[in-house]
């Protein structure tokens, strides 16, 4: 994240982390970047854990 995405605050949680962004459109974008991370890792996000939340 700090390397790739340094404009988006996150936080980490043990094996979860939080991230913070400003618009929808921009979370979307980073779950697709972060899904195919994952992949070149042979990882995967959790389907039920994985979510986008409105904050305001």
């Amino acid at each position: 994240m700090t390397i790739h995405f340094p404009e988006i605050p996150f936080e980490r949680y043990a094996d979860d982390i939080v991230c913070h962004y400003h618009s929808e459109r921009y979370a979307r974008n980073l779950w697709a970047a972060l899904e195919r991370r994952f992949a070149e890792c042979a990882l995967s996000l959790h389907p039920e854990k994985t979510r986008i939340v409105y904050c305001k």
